[in-house]
């Protein structure tokens, strides 16, 4: 999301799974049986009535309260799925309670927990999916979180934890050179199919590119049905043009404008260029130092930061090449005393508390606030995702239109469904409890078309000697 003289363009994002390819069926693999796929508890039971709340109802003809939802995350609800500001204003209000499904979840089901996600598109459904002959426990689980929502129990082949594990194995293969490299772009969990999706560059312009169909095959031959491959885009970090002025108290979502640095081209020659981003969350290390998040790619060590005609201060730490998997975040000193900081987001959100990554359930709302495009909601699509993308610190590359030859960093990220463009990077990620308060969840990193990509809050804890500020 840096502004230069060549932008990185996010290329449209699809996901067409590899059907009737020519690969064959795994004969381990256990098909559900279809009377147990779906759980539906009765009328009479404790877990859903004959009339559901308002909170798990499609919108009804013709009804029409005359009023607006009390959030942008409701808003998207209502104009998505077609529903009622009351019901979307209950949905959200009830994602904070599924954060405590899932981790007591984690802890009934142990290594025999499939996942857990919401189906928003149908009634607001809880699906709760589990291994081995535990019905028992998640319905009794889940019947004191979620009271009378509709809660569908989904027996499953894998645990989230094989799923993990797996994803884990490849994420390392995918930082392996002649691997696949070349030609994955993406590997994530996916726990409403039970598997692993591998997407693939279905162009194959990457140097060593090898074809979806043979990818396809080999990881099949491998790890068997826990593994759908399916066609994607690389994922890109974009650049960054924006706008906004606010004073203090600094606030995630403002524009950062930086100070000119230099980079260097594959070929040795040097470029001046300035980057754009925006202000992620304010933070607190052990000694008391104030800091800034945005992304890592932004800019280089040492290169300063100012919002307006304010400064703000150094960059001194970035993760984007650290660890295992890469953290697409850098921490910016805040040394100006014209700032006071304190858990703000733009224009006058709270932050009240962080999400871990197990804590983001899928298909819940995450909403972010950029500089470019502003106030967006989307689905979380996937909590566990590894990425590839160009490496920003080579980021010209003359007479290399394709990027064919651009070196490759891996991401570690999680990914929900609106549209981020230049100037975004670095943005807050969060879930809404109401109009006021916020959960953190991470700052967003990349674009995949109408998705945006964000370094998960969790691994900047793990990366970074820094916890966020909260507010009453």
């Amino acid at each position: 999301m840096r502004h230069s003289p060549r932008s990185l363009v996010a290329a449209a994002c699809s996901a067409l799974a590899l059907l009737g390819c020519g690969v064959p069926q795994d004969p381990d693999f256990i098909a559900p049986d279809p009377s147990q796929q779906e759980l539906r508890t009765s009328a009479a039971d404790d877990l859903v009535t004959d009339s559901l709340p308002v909170s798990l109802r499609r919108q009804r003809p013709g009804l029409d309260t005359g009023r607006q939802p009390k959030t942008a995350s409701a808003q998207y609800l209502v104009d998505t799925f077609q529903l009622s500001p009351e019901e979307a204003d209950l949905r959200i209000a009830m994602q904070e309670q599924l954060n405590g499904l899932r981790g007591e979840l984690l802890e009934v089901l142990g290594e025999n927990f499939g996942g857990m996600w919401v189906d928003q598109a149908n009634g607001g459904a809880v699906h709760v999916a589990f291994r081995g002959d535990r019905t028992a426990d998640a319905k009794g689980t889940a019947a004191r979180f979620v009271g009378s929502a509709t809660v569908i129990l989904d027996p499953v082949n894998y645990s989230l934890g094989e799923l993990d594990a797996t994803l884990e194995e490849l994420s390392r293969r995918l930082q392996t050179p002649g691997w696949f490299q070349a030609s994955v772009t993406a590997v994530q969990t996916d726990e409403p199919k039970n598997r692993v999706l591998v997407s693939v560059d279905p162009d194959g312009q990457r140097d060593g590119a090898r074809s979806l169909v043979e990818v396809a095959k080999s990881l099949r031959h491998e790890f068997g049905a826990l593994v759908e491959v399916i066609e994607g885009p690389r994922s890109e970090l974009t650049a960054c043009s924006s706008q906004s002025a606010c004073g203090s108290p600094l606030r995630g979502g403002i524009r950062l404008t930086s100070a000119s640095f230099l980079l260097q081209d594959l070929y040795g020659g040097w470029h001046s260029v300035s980057s754009t981003c925006t202000a992620g969350f304010t933070a607190r290390s052990t000694d008391g130092t104030g800091w800034l998040l945005t992304a890592g790619h932004c800019s280089p060590m040492n290169v300063s930061w100012i919002h307006g005609q304010q400064g703000i201060g150094p960059v001194r730490q970035i993760t984007t090449y650290d660890g295992t998997y890469g953290v697409d975040v850098e921490r910016i000193r805040i040394d100006n005393r014209y700032w006071a900081t304190g858990g703000w987001v733009y224009p006058g959100r709270k932050v009240k508390n962080v999400l871990g990554p197990s804590a983001v359930t899928p298909w819940t709302v995450l909403c972010k606030m950029g500089v470019s495009t502003g106030y967006g909601c989307g689905l979380a699509v996937s909590n566990n995702k590894t990425v590839t993308a160009c490496d920003p610190r080579r980021y010209y590359i003359p007479g290399d239109p394709n990027n064919a030859r651009c070196p490759l960093i891996t991401l570690r990220v999680l990914e929900f469904s609106t549209r981020s463009a230049s100037g975004d990077s670095g943005a807050p990620v969060y879930q809404e409890i109401n109009g006021t308060y916020i959960y953190a969840a991470g700052t967003a990193s990349g674009a995949l078309s109408t998705h945006t990509t964000a370094a998960r809050l969790g691994d900047i804890y793990a990366s970074m000697p820094v916890r966020l500020e909260l507010l009453p």
